[in-house]
């Protein structure tokens, strides 16, 4: 394991998770701009020049830029032309949502660049968490139970899917909002109500809990007149977001934006998710090479 020395630059307490795991299992490690350590064991904690000379795996955090130019660290900011400075010929860069301008130039300098969302193990894991928690803030922020509820979900992607399936089990009624007609076959056959968008500004009338799952600008003002006041709504989606929160709030509805689930809710399993993807996605490449 010798030949597989890691670099954690930023990340929040998955990337702890992670560091734990990599020193427990005996692999070096060094550390960068971390603010959230917990237990780093023998990780050696240093700047970026040294982390980046001693290792060839190198890890970014979920997304790794931060407006498009930054590492998205949560203190003394690297720009990205500074950061490809240092990357070496053979270096494998993981990151999460790169760009593809941002890959382009760590090719550049002889670098390859892995996602970690382009891993469908780690996606699907991910959208459970994600879900669960989702599940777990509606519980948190309502007066009321989730049985008997009446759940209205936008989306049928991996979140909607499991999402839908965890509500579906504890009782509410759920009714699944998507555009293909393929998705709503499968949501009408697992169970639950299906509609499509063009009936969406009548649906929303009888939810009493909303979740977005689509990175779109959907629930703007001309929806949202329509949503009842007591109804709690959450945007799962990706930035920008697909719920007016401005809108919501002069109508008089909470809606909270609840980005990044997976590492506030759940962030030892998270990392442990993480940890296993990286190693599974260095297999893969070295059976490719």
């Amino acid at each position: 394991m010798n030949d597989r020395v890691f670099a954690v630059i930023g990340g929040d307490i998955r990337f702890s998770r992670v560091i734990e795991r990599l020193c427990q299992d005996g692999y070096p490690v060094y550390v960068v701009a971390h603010s959230c350590c917990g237990n780093i064991g023998n990780a050696v904690v240093c700047d970026l020049q040294t982390a980046m000379t001693a290792a060839n795996f190198v890890l970014l955090p979920i997304p790794a830029l931060r407006e498009g130019q930054m590492l998205n660290l949560s203190e003394n900011p690297i720009s990205e032309e500074v950061f490809c400075g240092y990357v070496r010929k053979g270096q494998t860069i993981f990151g999460g949502k790169l760009s593809e301008n941002f890959c382009e130039k760590i090719r550049e300098v002889g670098g390859y660049p892995l996602d970690y969302l382009t891993n469908e193990s780690m996606t699907v894991q991910n959208a459970m968490i994600t879900a669960e928690g989702a599940v777990s803030l509606a519980m948190q922020q309502r007066k009321e139970t989730i049985f008997g509820s009446r759940c209205l979900i936008m989306g049928y992607g991996r979140i909607g899917k499991i999402l839908s399936r965890y509500l579906h089990f504890m009782g509410a009624s759920v009714t699944v909002c998507a555009r293909k007609e393929s998705d709503r076959t499968w949501a009408k056959l697992c169970g639950y109500d299906a509609i499509s968008p063009s009936l969406l500004s009548e649906e929303v009338r009888s939810a009493d809990i909303l979740f977005n799952t689509v990175p779109y600008m959907i629930f703007d003002a001309s929806v949202l007149q329509f949503v009842q006041r007591r109804c709690f709504i959450v945007d799962l989606a990706s930035k920008p977001g697909g719920v007016d929160l401005k809108a919501a709030a002069d109508y008089g509805l909470t809606a909270v934006q609840a980005l990044s689930l997976p590492g506030k809710t759940a962030p030892i399993s998270a990392g442990d998710i993480l940890y296993q993807t990286v190693l599974s996605m260095i297999s893969e490449r070295s059976q490719q090479s």
